[in-house]
């Protein structure tokens, strides 16, 4: 009887390639010292993350890495996440120049061939080349403005062009962050109709990448496996400190049709302004948002909501920057909650944190109601919503597969009590969803507000009643802190580098 040990190492190494699981390579690197080899543990480890930077050093690194790809395509393979951190404002198109670069002859035939599988076709393939083959600038000089700004300005279009490629030749990429990028240009009356928001910004490199594959999804070979994207990700060197402005609907544009993409997430992002979406209603495949310690409007989040198919997962929560700008973007926690209602049968889990943004009226401890949720027939400066987002009513119980529930006082109280037609009143505490198994109450401070001690001791009784599979509700007995922008200007934390756990990269037992 043959073993697995007695094949050759072509046949092993093909076979090993197929095994995605980085614990099950290291139960079978250990199985014997025949194994091990094939396995390339410390290949697999070095290269599983991989990180740009808009730095000389960094930019020309992830090139050389680009080239190493090319030569052994095996270590692409082993590439599961890929970040990119370069942010820019200049919107100046690139200039070709002669060639700075001198590769051997093989390595230009791999570049080539690897621009026109990226789908650069001709003469955009030219182009991608001449920014390939262009030296990263060092030592700029910024006592010449004009030479300063074309510096720059090639910095980025190499360092895009240079990501482009190696999200191409990464087949197994799980995983991306992407820094922040002036997606779309701003619309409105004065623009020619047809006019595409996103032309100028398809001079870049990876956001034209990024397009091409999204609009042929189903027929293209990059990204076929990437589940989750970050937006303004919190890198350790960066500055992070306050609200970015982002174009999140313009980057939705450019991923939302990825077949296997379920999760985006963003952190510290402010809204550029009134922009037209562009997108239909149920248009993106997405089925995981988060919005972390950012400040929106439920215009935004509406025309966010209304784009789904499917939403399983849903985070907003907002503080934890530092700001001077006096935000004037009306949030409705009520047309936020008719948006929700339409994914009622599929919202598995809900955390919201935008106490920050609500006005409650003083006499009376309620949420003041900002804009309408009720009205059709009003002006609309964002695409008119899908008519059937006016006759969404319900509350909290409606949402049959909601299982956690992380939510500040005021909105809690609101959605228990619901959305229902004009004008009629709330009849009072709800039900909550059927299936919770976990409930945390952001804000609440037994003893301060007699009148929200006692709609909590209406409801909190009723909610461990019902939902026996809960064993606690967090936030009664000790105040849990609603988000709220800092005083001063100081770097939150940022995440850490996640890298193999220890078991996954133990010692091998023989």
């Amino acid at each position: 009887m043959s073993h697995l040990e007695d094949l050759p190492n072509e046949l092993l190494t093909l076979i090993i390639s197929h095994v995605e699981s980085n614990k099950d390579l290291v139960s079978l690197s250990r199985a014997s010292r025949r194994l091990y080899a094939p396995c390339e543990l410390s290949d697999r480890r070095k290269y599983r993350r991989v990180r740009i930077r808009g730095r000389v050093g960094r930019i020309e690194k992830a090139f050389q890495l680009l080239l190493l790809i090319l030569r052994k395509p095996r270590i692409g393979g082993y590439v599961r996440h890929l970040e990119f951190q370069q942010f820019t404002r200049f919107r100046r198109g690139y200039s070709e120049r002669p060639w700075e670069r001198t590769l051997g002859k093989e390595d230009l035939v791999r570049l080539e061939a690897a621009t026109l599988e990226a789908g650069f076709m001709a003469p955009e393939d030219q182009r991608i080349m001449n920014i390939l083959m262009q030296a990263v600038p060092d030592g700029i000089d910024g006592g010449d403005p004009e030479g300063f700004r074309e510096a720059k300005i090639r910095t980025i279009y190499i360092a895009q062009a240079v990501a482009a490629l190696l999200i191409s030749v990464c087949p197994n990429l799980e995983s991306l962050a992407l820094g922040n990028y002036p997606v779309r240009d701003r619309t409105g009356d004065h623009e020619p109709s047809g006019t595409d928001p996103y032309e100028k910004s398809m001079q870049y490199p990876l956001l034209r990448f990024l397009r091409s594959v999204n609009e042929k999804a189903s027929r293209s070979r990059h990204l076929r496996r990437v589940r989750t994207i970050e937006l303004l990700p919190t890198f350790p060197d960066s500055n992070c400190n306050r609200y970015t402005r982002c174009d999140f609907v313009g980057w939705a544009g450019l991923i939302s049709q990825l077949p296997k993409l379920e999760s985006v997430t963003v952190q510290g992002m402010a809204q550029r302004g009134r922009e037209n979406c562009g997108h239909g209603p149920e248009s993106w495949n997405l089925q995981s948002i988060s919005l972390r310690n950012s400040r929106v409007s439920t215009d935004l989040l509406m025309e966010i909501l209304c784009s789904l198919k499917q939403l399983r997962s849903f985070t907003y929560t907002t503080g934890g920057r530092y700001t001077q700008s006096v935000w004037r973007f009306f949030f409705n926690p009520l047309t936020l909650f008719k948006c929700l209602l339409r994914h009622r049968t599929t919202l598995e889990v809900l955390d919201l944190d935008c106490e920050a943004q609500l006005h409650v009226d003083v006499e009376s401890g309620r949420i003041r109601l900002q804009g309408q949720i009720h009205n059709p027939d009003i002006t609309w400066q964002v695409p008119r919503p899908p008519l059937s987002l006016w006759t969404e009513y319900g509350s909290l119980k409606d949402f049959t597969s909601l299982t956690h529930l992380s939510i500040g006082l005021q909105c809690f109280i609101s959605l228990a009590e619901g959305v229902r037609p004009s004008p009629t009143p709330a009849v009072g505490i709800l039900d909550l969803p059927p299936n919770l198994r976990y409930l945390c109450i952001r804000g609440y401070e037994k003893g301060k507000d007699p009148r929200i001690d006692t709609v909590m001791d209406r409801v909190i009784p009723a909610a461990r009643a019902q939902c026996s599979n809960m064993p606690d509700i967090k936030g009664l007995d000790a105040l849990i802190p609603q988000g709220c922008n800092t005083a001063d200007d100081s770097h939150p934390p940022v995440r850490p580098f996640e890298d193999w756990t220890d078991d996954e990269v133990g010692p091998p037992d023989f």
